[in-house]
Formats: C-alpha cells, structure tokens, sequence
C-alpha cells in the first residue's frame, strides 16, 4: 500500500476493525451529500498539476500544505480554491475577482486542517448544514483507540494563522473551527483520520464500492444502498454551470460575454461532467465522514460533535482526491465540457519564455526539444529558409525568434473567419514580418509553447480550437533586429493551401532566406531607447535645448534648480510623478533632459518658450503606445502631433524628415529622435540616460494645474 514518507502503515488489524462500522454508515452519508459540495471534491484530482489543487505540494507530509487560495505559495506551483467553486460562495467567479484572496499558514502537519480551509467556507457549511442532525444521531460502538506514535514527532500546541494579503483575518466555517482546536490539543487524531482514510481508499473490500456505477445521474448513495432523488439532479445541475478560479482545466474565460452566456445555457455536456465528478467526490466524502466518525471518541469514550466529525472527514478526503486518479469516463466528459465551453472570437496576450530562437503553437504536451528546437544552429535555422519566420512540425508549427532566450512579447486571438481588410493594413503597417500557412489540427486545443513544459505555462495551455481540423495561421512579428521584439498569432479555420508571404523587411528574415540583408533604417541606431536594458523601454519624455543654459531651463519647466536628487532614489518615493532630470552636454550650450514618469516637456507652450535661445525638441511616449513630437525655433512652435505620419506640415520641415517611413507606426520613438537630432545637432546616448537617471540631477515639479499658466518669455 502506499504510504508517504515517514508514515508507518495503518495496520491490517486496525482497518479490518473500523470497516464494518464504515460500510454501515457510508451510505446513509452519501445519500445526504449536497450535489455541488460532491462536485467541488470530485474535481480536485482534475487541475492541470495535481499539486495546484490546494498549494504547492512540496511540506514534509504528504501532499504536503503550503498555500491555499491565489498567488502565494512557492514559486514552483500556485495554489487555487477547489476547482468549480468561486472563493467567496456558490456562483460563476472572476479570474481577477479576487485579488485579495485567503492565504493560510499552517505547521506541516495539519494537511487536513489546510485542505478543508482551502475548501472554502461555503462547501464546509453547506456540507454540515446537511448532515449535522445525522451525524450528531450517529452513534457506532467504539472501535479502537487513537495511537499517539512518538516517533511522528508532534508538537502539542501549534498555532494555525489564518490571514489574507490584505492584512486582516477572515471568515472560517464552522467544521475549521472544530478541527483547528482539536489540532492545537491532539495533532495526532487529524493525522491518523487522514492516514486511515487514504488506506480505506486502496483497501480491496473498498476499492470497489468506489468504482463509477452505470448510472452517473442517480445518487451516490444508490451504489452503497439508497437512491437518488429530484434534490440531487437539481445540485447537479447548479454545480454544471459553476466555473472556478486557474487551476482547473474545465474553466471559461471570465472576461468574455460570449464564454458566460454559454457557460449559463443548458448544455448535456456540462451536466455529464458534473455527474461524473459528483459521484467520484460523494463516495469518497462519504467514506471519509463516516471513518471519522468511527474513530472519534473522546475520553469519556462519547463521540466528537458533527463539526468536528464532517471536517475531519472534509479535509481528508480533500488531500486524499487531491491526488488521486480521476474516473476513466471523467476526461471524455471534461473534454466535451471544455469545447461546449469554447467560443469564438478568443484572445489571449502576454510573455513567453522563448528557447534557442523559438516558441511554438504545438498540440498535446509537446516541448521545443521535442519539436526539433535546439538541434543546433545550422539545422534550426534551415527550417525557416522558405519564409524567414514560421516552419511546419508535426503536431504544429516554430516561429523564429530573434531572441535566442528569455521573455518576448505575443498576442494570440482565435477568430470566427479570416481576418478582413483594415485588420490586414493594420497588422502589415505594424510589423516587419508577416506569413500565414496552413496547419492540420490532429486534436485540437494547441499550447503556445516556449522554454520548459507546457504544464508549467498553464496560461498558455490550449489556446487554439479544440477540434481537429484545418486551420490557417497569420504570424506576424516585429523587433526582432532589436531587444524588443513581438509578435502576433492569428488562427481561424480555413482549408489547406499553400503559405502566403504579405510582408519580409527585417534583416533577421533576410539571412534565413539566404538573401542578402535590407540596408539599416536611419533611426536604427536609437532602437536601444526600447530595448529591455533601458530604463525608459516603456514610457519617458526626452526634450532636447540649444542656446538656453540648465538652471534657467529648469526654471522654464518650473522647477527651483536646488538640492538636486537622483531619478534613481525616487523609485518608492510617494511623490514620484513630476520630476526631471537636466544636464548640461559638457562643452556645449546644449542641455538634456529626462522625464522617467512625467510629460512636460510635451507642452507646447514650454517647448516654445526653451526654444528662445535657439531650438528645443521632446519625443514622448507611453506604455499605452502613445506617442508626441513636439519641435520649436526661436521661441516658434513648429511642429506637436501625435503621430508622426502627419509630421512634416511645411517644406522647411520636410530636411528633418528625410529618409523616414513615416507610413509606418513601428519605430516613432527612435524616429522622433534621430528628428531631435537633425533640429539640435546632438545625438542622444546610452550613457546620457544613465547618468540622468543615476546623478543627483533632478527636480521637482511643484504640483499645480495642468498646463502651467505663466506668461510668456520673449527673446532677450
């Protein structure tokens, strides 16, 4: 039998006692389990990693206990509520909706007392609402007496802190209570119920009382001795359209309409997942109450209060489904669930940990070493030379990357029909590269695939159609001659044909062609401005001055140039929004400076007014990809636009331009800058930023209204 590290085994003795008594009770239990509550326990064993189901897996006993709801836990796993229930009670739940969520400490043995925490508040209560009266009428001869093995090494008071990332305490249930205070006091017993529970479990006179019945819609009770009844397909039916948190693979999208209204349609698939799991959890819990309720006998030798008993039995049977396999009819079910549960259109964005130049949309639990990634140089790169960008494998396709490790950046939307006209223009003015091909689904549900496993991205796991079939796929990337790269995976069903090129101009897709490489852009050598190294890659404000020295420009932004401080310093600051940074280019009568978290220098107005002695210029932009180009001469606004595809407005402008794709979006950053530099005569550096954010050179802005109202200056 199998027993975790450290246990000794509960002897055959011991269980042949406490069988009987089980096998009277159970099926009075069973007959009595709320529907919901048995789907909650019968979905345990059916997250994508087992451990995730209550924590991280990883405490001296086993399954060991470390995190209950949400983020917290070791960095290997995350722990999530029990899947099909939301955190705080019955209903459909938010992803995001719980920010906040329980987390619990607890001393390594009190896997159970984690375990039915982790439950929730609602399936406890609800559990022992039904069963209270029942099992405090119970009343079994005693069987054996608690063992107290020394060699466990418990310790007789143990405090269990419940808290949340909040900071402040949170509701229990009623049968947590009970069991955290005979923790404190007896360890031992949660311990041995939890031991016993999970040998009954694998003990053959059992084994098979256990096993699916023919009848997935009846009671669990009916294999046990009682029947179903209207209560019970009335549960069933509530707990079929309840999707929970990450963790379990049956979930929809929260944030998609169309994913909530299929969720809440009736749907045969839905309720046949649920039968399954139903009866998979009910039998189990009921085995699991009523071998507490064998075993509890307190010193008097009269039975423990049916809080204590249904949260003993609760959280044993938690951690023991937990691992357990799952009935073989429940992955069917689930898989037909998960394609009631998928519509169209779908997105999903964010990093992927890229390896050896590659990320993958593959089916099944494919890697990129078992993709053919890695295979060396020569080889790899030979699989792009048709297109420069994506390759065929069996099970899916490569894109290649221009970074050879590490995170980049991806969107990847599953359409309804091909994309139309504007989304093409749109897609071929943003990105330098762009291919679609044709991909036989053998299964469906495909995972973006990157460095590791795919079980260890699960929010990348399983993102296209989970029906086989012919799908066409339209990869479009961006950056990839520079660190800042990204890219775009389109997927929508469509016939086999052959690939199509719409767009080939990075240098990268060149050298894999075997065509000889595009000449540089003349704003290339800015691209460092946003690549991942630089502290402004996402949002800042550079203004350029000619003719007007520091103190004075700092003045005109309305700062008081005293008691400089470093950008750096200001990170935590309270009071970090508003300032700048300003140096003098030693030499010259030019100053440079730097807003890390503020626009100022976008001002017309301000621009005007630094320009009085000569020219000023500011290139702006933002995480959400906005952008400003703001030019001035002789205290004149030039130019302030927004995008720099209206930029040139007069043939005096049109030299500051020259050379410039100004049709495409990509790059306006660095093109704003190479501008700057043609106006002011100077180029900005790497080593410019880094002394502007690292020197005690910045001020503050004083808070105030938004633009500034001030007089004009004038020349002189």
């Amino acid at each position: 039998m199998r027993q975790p590290p450290g246990r000794e085994p509960v002897p055959e003795g011991t269980l042949s006692a406490i069988m009987p008594v089980v096998l009277a009770l159970a099926p009075t239990l069973a007959a009595l389990i709320p529907a919901p509550v048995a789907v909650a326990l019968g979905r345990l064993g059916a997250t994508l990693d087992p451990a995730t189901a209550f924590g991280n897996g990883t405490a001296a006993r086993s399954p060991g206990w470390v995190a209950g709801w949400g983020d917290v836990g070791f960095p290997q796993h995350r722990g999530f509520p029990p899947p099909g229930f939301p955190p705080f009670g019955f209903g459909r739940a938010d992803m995001m909706s719980h920010p906040t969520g329980p987390w619990y400490f607890q001393s390594e043995d009190s896997a159970v007392l984690g375990a039915l925490r982790a439950m929730g508040v609602s399936v406890a209560d609800r559990l022992l609402g039904a069963l209270e009266l029942t099992v405090n009428g119970l009343r079994p001869a005693p069987v054996i007496p608690v063992p107290v093995p020394v060699s466990r090494g418990y310790t007789s008071r143990v405090q269990v802190g419940v808290v949340n990332r909040a900071g402040g305490s949170i509701a229990e249930s009623v049968a947590a209570r009970a069991v955290r205070r005979l923790h404190l006091h007896q360890p031992q017993v949660c311990a041995f119920v939890e031991d016993v529970v999970a040998a009954l479990t694998e003990h053959p006179a059992i084994a098979g009382l256990l096993a699916p019945a023919s009848d997935p819609g009846s009671a669990p009770g009916s294999a046990v001795g009682a029947g179903g009844d209207a209560a019970w397909l009335a549960g069933l039916t509530e707990a079929a359209y309840v999707t929970g948190p990450p963790g379990w693979p049956g979930n929809a999208p929260a944030d998609d309409p169309a994913e909530a209204a299929a969720a809440l349609a009736p749907a045969a698939e839905l309720v046949e997942e649920a039968q399954i799991a139903a009866r998979h959890g009910a039998r189990a819990l009921a085995l699991g109450i009523a071998t507490a309720a064998a075993i509890m006998r307190r010193a008097d030798g009269s039975p423990y209060d049916a809080a204590t008993i249904v949260g003993l039995g609760l959280g044993s049977t938690a951690v023991h489904l937990a691992h357990a396999p799952m009935p073989a009819a429940y992955g069917p079910a689930l898989f037909a669930r998960r394609r009631r549960l998928f519509t169209l259109p779908r997105a999903h964005a964010g990093l992927v940990d890229v390896h050896g130049h590659e990320l993958g949309l593959l089916e099944g639990d494919a890697t990129l070493l078992g993709a053919g990634a890695g295979a060396g140089a020569g080889a790899a790169d030979a699989r792009f030379a048709d297109n420069g960008l994506v390759a065929l494998v069996p099970g899916g396709l490569l894109v290649r990357t221009g970074r050879a490790d590490g995170p980049v950046n991806l969107c990847l939307e599953v359409l309804a029909e091909a994309p139309n006209a504007e989304r093409t223009a749109r897609q071929l003015a943003l990105h330098d590269e762009v291919v679609e091909v044709s991909w036989h689904a053998e299964i469906g549900f495909a995972s973006v695939v990157g460095a590791g496993p795919t079980t260890e991205q699960h929010e990348w796991r399983e993102q296209s159609p989970p029906w086989p079939g012919d799908y066409r796929v339209r990869v479009a990337a961006r950056g990839r001659d520079h660190d800042s790269e990204s890219y775009e995976l389109l997927v929508w069903s469509a016939p086999l044909r052959q690939p199509l090129v719409l767009r080939q101009t990075d240098r990268l897709g060149h050298r894999l062609r075997g065509q000889p490489e595009p000449p540089s852009p003349p704003e290339e050598k800015y691209h460092w401005i946003r690549s991942r190294g630089c502290v402004l890659c996402e949002a800042a404000t550079i203004t350029i001055v000619v003719g007007t020295d520091r103190d004075e420009v700092v003045r005109i932004f309305g700062a008081n140039p005293v008691r400089p401080r470093s950008l750096h310093s200001l990170m935590d600051a309270p009071d970090r929004v508003g300032w700048l940074a300003a140096m003098n280019v030693p030499g010259t009568d030019i100053v440079v400076v730097m807003e890390e978290n503020s626009f100022a220098g976008s001002h017309g107005p301000t621009i005007a007014d630094l320009s009085l002695g000569g020219h000023a210029g500011s290139v702006f932009w933002n995480v959400n990809v906005d952008n400003r180009l703001s030019l001035a001469s002789g205290g004149d606004l030039l130019l302030a636009e927004e995008s720099l595809d209206r930029a040139p407005r007069s043939p005096a402008l049109a030299p500051l331009f020259h050379g410039l794709d100004l049709t495409r979006f990509d790059g306006s950053v660095p093109k704003g800058l190479l501008v700057l530099e043609r106006l002011t005569g100077y180029a900005l550096r790497p080593q410019d930023v880094d002394r502007l954010w690292n020197d005690p050179l910045a001020h503050q802005i004083p808070p105030g209204p938004w633009p500034p109202q001030r007089p004009r200056r004038s020349v002189g």
